[in-house]
């Protein structure tokens, strides 16, 4: 299974579909092929004890929880105090589940950890949010340069090795880069075509284009790509480093084209995988390559 590259809290995925989305008619077919004692599947009892789980002093209540000072802090505090303050608490409660639910009892150092991971995160957003906000202004008067790069992957099911094929356009329609990548132990031609979309992001960052447009052939890959969900798939974790990357861009577009449209970068990723070479040829190098 294809591994992440950046690190992502861990989403449970239901192993009776390949799109790890939960269906009736596969837990049917599962529970027929179950060897378990049907009493393994009860569900957790509801917790009748109202002690507190940490301190075993008191009762859970609200009292016990501080919402006196919760309010107080609300009153006192400024925005960005106000902000870390729900990021703390959100990160306790989490722990707190865990440790009932799951017996997972996480140290100080760990919910420190998510805290400040979280706050990255949504801070970091609302940065972009301020940036984007800026470009589309100055968008009036200069549009941003927007480059354009297809992908395509030829894959090698006796080696498990593929090939990546990019073609770089600049704004003008003009050839800009190409680009192979070889990658060994892939499971699938369909993570190949996602390990290609990922190469095509990178490939966008390095040349430091705001605006960009990738475009490939396979329709699966562009969906997820599109969406801001988690997807669940078997090359979920490949989709979750590309939108990662997202943020990387002030304007980004995926696009599905056809075959027909995406003929050189399906004849540089094959030509690649019968070499078996890497290359990246941009600026005089390109007059040198010629497509089969």
């Amino acid at each position: 299974m294809p591994l992440a590259e950046t690190e992502h809290e861990d989403i449970q995925v239901w192993k009776g579909e390949l799109s790890g989305e939960f269906s009736v008619h596969s837990a049917y077919k599962l529970l027929q092929e179950a060897t378990l004692n049907p009493t393994d599947y009860l569900c957790r009892k509801v917790i009748t004890n109202e002690e507190c789980p940490r301190c075993r002093s008191w009762p859970e209540e609200s009292l016990h929880s501080y919402w006196e000072w919760l309010t107080w802090v609300f009153q006192k505090g400024n925005g960005a105090q106000c902000r870390l303050f729900c990021y703390a608490l959100w990160a306790i409660w989490v722990s707190r589940n865990q440790f009932i639910y799951e017996r997972k009892n996480s140290t100080g150092r760990v919910i420190a950890q998510s805290i400040q991971r979280q706050m990255e995160e949504i801070e970091g957003v609302r940065v972009l949010k301020t940036q984007k906000t800026m470009v589309r202004k100055f968008g009036v008067q200069e549009d941003l340069p927007k480059a354009a790069i297809q992908f395509d992957a030829a894959f090698d099911k006796r080696s498990f090795k593929s090939a990546t094929g990019l073609v770089g356009w600049d704004q003008n329609g003009d050839l800009l880069v190409l680009k192979t990548v070889i990658h060994k132990k892939v499971p699938s031609a369909f993570a190949a075509e996602a390990y290609a979309c990922l190469e095509s992001m990178k490939l966008g960052i390095a040349l430091r284009m705001p605006s960009i447009k990738i475009t490939g052939d396979s329709k699966t890959v562009i969906n997820k790509c599109r969406k801001n969900s988690i997807d669940k798939s078997v090359i979920g974790a490949i989709i979750s480093d590309i939108h990662s990357k997202k943020s990387c861009f002030q304007d980004l577009n995926f696009q599905h084209i056809n075959r027909s449209e995406n003929s050189n970068a399906h004849k540089l990723a094959r030509r690649a995988l019968d070499r078996e070479e890497s290359i990246y040829l941009m600026g005089a190098d390109l007059d040198q390559y010629v497509f089969d």
